[in-house]
């Protein structure tokens, strides 16, 4: 079964916060990885738009979505550490 952009994000947001209510991964690392994924996602579809391969662009194009999340994950993480 396949997940929406939607379901994705939650599925990331779930994954990272642990029963707890601590975080498995630091606002900061979400960050940095979404930076990293962003960046990859614009160069796979610069890619794949120069070799003319629409798969190449929408794996780009989800990817850079994936990181922009992750950066909004980070920090909304941020946020709700400062009001700790």
């Amino acid at each position: 079964m396949e997940q929406t952009r939607g379901s994705h994000v939650y599925s990331m947001l779930h994954i990272s916060v642990r029963a707890n209510g601590r975080y498995a991964m630091s606002d900061f690392t979400d960050k940095i990885k979404g930076t990293a994924n962003e960046a990859i996602g614009k160069a796979k579809v610069a890619v794949g738009n120069s070799m003319d391969n629409p798969k190449m662009v929408a794996k780009g194009a989800a990817q850079e979505i994936k990181g922009k999340a992750q950066q909004v994950i980070g920090a909304v993480k941020s946020e709700l550490d400062k009001k700790k």
